[in-house]
């Protein structure tokens, strides 16, 4: 596997990574409907690193299909963290004094447990759904612990160049969107080569 396959990504066609990266910016200003875009248009990189396709997907092409495509993953998202949720909302809503030293310990390794989970599950999970467009496939999760089985070393590796690329995002108004363009490139990719 190529890490580096997300910078020459990214700089393969200057103009259009800064155009769209520009849109994609924009595009959030739109409160919540630019965030479903956003992920729709997210969905497509993966699509197109899965598929191996060639040049930046413009983000006002499709935004009707990606504003569906945004809302459907959301709501998997959402039932899918529904117990990090329920959690959380007990930190918050259960009053301090009802806390007893083993309630916090128990509920903080649970909650450690969950974000672990979440961050290695829930790409290789937003890979297969982006590949099929089937709600179904988010929860095919004995494929997802296969292909973790095999590729875990290498996946390790994947997760570490995806936050560096991810500093990109720092770079004001077209940082975001070029990272997003990275890291789901090579994500897409990634998954192609090894669930093969």
């Amino acid at each position: 596997m190529d890490y580096s396959l997300g910078w020459d990504y990214l700089s393969r066609d200057w103009g259009e990574t800064l155009k769209q990266s520009l849109f994609y910016f924009i595009i959030n200003f739109l409160p919540v409907i630019g965030s479903l875009i956003g992920t729709g248009w997210m969905l497509r990189i993966i699509r197109q690193g899965i598929s191996k396709k060639k040049g930046v997907p413009e983000v006002f092409k499709n935004v009707g299909d990606e504003l569906i495509e945004g809302l459907k993953y959301t709501a998997l998202v959402i039932i899918w963290t529904l117990p990090l949720i329920i959690i959380t909302l007990l930190y918050i809503f259960t009053p301090s004094v009802t806390y007893s030293n083993q309630y916090i310990i128990i509920l903080s390794i649970i909650f450690i447990i969950l974000i672990v989970a979440y961050l290695l599950l829930l790409p290789l999970q937003t890979c297969l759904y982006a590949k099929s467009r089937s709600m179904g496939d988010f929860f095919k999760l004995r494929r997802v612990f296969k292909i973790l089985s095999k590729n875990l070393g290498s996946y390790l590796v994947l997760l570490i160049v995806s936050f560096a690329y991810m500093i990109l995002g720092f770079i004001p108004v077209i940082g975001s969107g070029m990272s997003l363009l990275a890291v789901n490139k090579l994500l897409g990719s990634w998954i192609a080569e090894k669930s093969k």
